[in-house]
């Protein structure tokens, strides 16, 4: 009886396998296709705002960070009841930034008086009047 060389056998072998592979590849991309892909989310692009100054923003995100630690140090005195190094550092917290509301707070809830700001006197602005066509309706 006649045998087939064993490179015919696989070759053979070979061609089986990759009929295997190419089917299942063909039949994962028609699941993607018809149960995955229309499920998925379209995210839009956009364009980064460009920062104008980026010294400006490191400046800016520094004063910020020191503003953060000094407020979490101020809290972490006063839980530990340490009322005067908590009034240290709400004061440092001014000197950084003197609108902080939570400085501000802090101070008066320990009984101190905060530093007056021109900032937190500033005129609120009048909101837009409204126009008969877009006037809240009831229900």
């Amino acid at each position: 009886m006649w045998k087939p060389p064993a490179v015919v056998a696989e070759f053979a072998a070979t061609l089986v396998v990759a009929g295997v592979v190419v089917a299942a590849g063909a039949r994962a991309w028609n699941t993607y296709e018809s149960d995955i892909r229309p499920f998925a989310r379209v995210v839009p692009t956009f364009t980064p705002t460009p920062i104008p100054d980026p010294e400006k923003a490191r400046a800016e995100g520094r004063r910020l960070r020191l503003v953060i630690d000094g407020l979490g140090a101020a809290n972490a005195f006063r839980a530990a009841g340490q009322r005067d190094w908590a009034i240290e550092r709400y004061r440092e917290v001014l000197q950084i930034d003197p609108g902080n509301l939570d400085a501000r707070a802090g101070l008066r809830d320990l009984g101190a008086v905060a530093p007056p700001v021109a900032v937190l006197n500033t005129p609120v602005p009048s909101p837009a009047p409204v126009e008969p066509t877009n006037t809240p309706t009831r229900r």
